[in-house]
Formats: structure tokens, sequence, C-alpha cells
């Protein structure tokens, strides 16, 4: 039978050989978290948010739960533009964006309201050839 002390010191060392491999994994992405929020305060769900790395360009994409919460997971290390849109409200940009590995990172956004616009475009260019037109029919008496 083993003596106390000796299933003790087995137990220490192999909870050090535990630690030692568990502190040898790195950590080499990062989170970018955030919010999407009217005007209001109130949250926006199903807003669509895209990551975009600025220095290589490449980009990924998801939507805000029904909280309007949003989160990239394992993210590499770098600086990133963060482009939020939704329909009645203007896109907004957020950037310089900086994810370091094993950190969390917030990206919050307040979306403003969209404003409407509208062009008409009238062409008297068709009236003055209808009016030119119709002078050179024949007219019934």
């Amino acid at each position: 039978m083993l003596r106390p002390s000796v299933v003790f010191s087995l137990g220490v060392c192999l909870s050090a050989v535990i630690l030692t491999v568990a502190s040898a994994q790195s950590i080499t992405s990062g989170d970018v978290t955030g919010t999407v929020l009217d005007p209001s305060g109130a949250a926006t769900p199903k807003a669509t948010v895209t990551l975009t790395n600025t220095h290589t360009n490449a980009s990924q994409t998801t939507v805000t739960s029904q909280q309007g919460t949003y989160r990239f997971a394992f993210v590499p290390p770098g600086t990133y533009n963060v482009t939020v849109s939704a329909p009645g409200f203007q896109k907004q940009q957020l950037t310089g964006i900086v994810v370091t590995a094993g950190q969390p990172t917030v990206a919050d956004a307040r979306l403003a309201v969209a404003v409407a616009s509208q062009s008409v475009e009238v062409s008297t260019a068709s009236r003055l050839f209808a009016c030119l037109w119709s002078a050179h029919l024949p007219r019934r008496i």
C-alpha cells in the first residue's frame, strides 16, 4: 500500500505536468463582439455585420441576434473595419478596430435612420415632339 505522502507527491507532479501542457498551447486569435442599436437605444436584430481585415481585405459576415448582438470568433490579430447595415438605417463603418490574440474586442454600433430621397426627371422634349407632330397632322373638319 502506498503511503499518503507518496500519493500526494504523485498528485502534485501530475498536476504540474497538466498545467505545463495547458500553458504551452498558445492563443493565436481574438474575438470581435458588439451590439447594434437604433437611435433610441433599442436592439437592432437581423442587421448585417461585416468584418474586413484592412491588410488582407479578407472579410466575414454575420447577422445580429434578436438582442442586436454579434460575434466573430477566432479572428487573427490585426486591424479591421466593421461595416453594419440594416433596412431603414444608414450604413455605418467602424474603422481601425485592433484585434489582439487572446483579448476580446468590442465594436458597438448605433445606427442612424436613413433619409429617404427620390428624384424625378421630367423631360419637356417629349411634349415638344408631341406638339410638333400633331401640328403637322391633317385636320378634319
